[in-house]
């Protein structure tokens, strides 16, 4: 089973909260979900988040690597993440 990787990064906008620092969590899930998908979710300190679902483990580690402090919801957007 492989772990899940995280970290916290600052972002500029409200996720309803942010965690402290106004930082956001994000995390790359390395396990197949039930869909046959890998996933990367930025998620506020409640029940806002973001996910990214693509079937290429290398595609979603990729994500993961561009999200760096000073993300915005708008970027995700961008990079393909839709609201959870």
């Amino acid at each position: 089973m492989k772990k899940d990787i995280k970290k916290k990064v600052i972002t500029s906008d409200n996720f309803f909260p942010c965690y402290e620092g106004n930082k956001v969590e994000v995390t790359f899930i390395r396990e197949k979900l039930t869909n046959d998908m890998f996933r990367v979710c930025v998620w506020g300190a409640d029940d806002f988040g973001l996910e990214f679902d693509n079937k290429s483990i290398e595609k979603c580690k990729a994500v993961f690597e561009k999200i760096k402090d000073g993300i915005t919801i708008e970027n995700l957007k961008g990079l393909g993440f839709n609201i959870a």
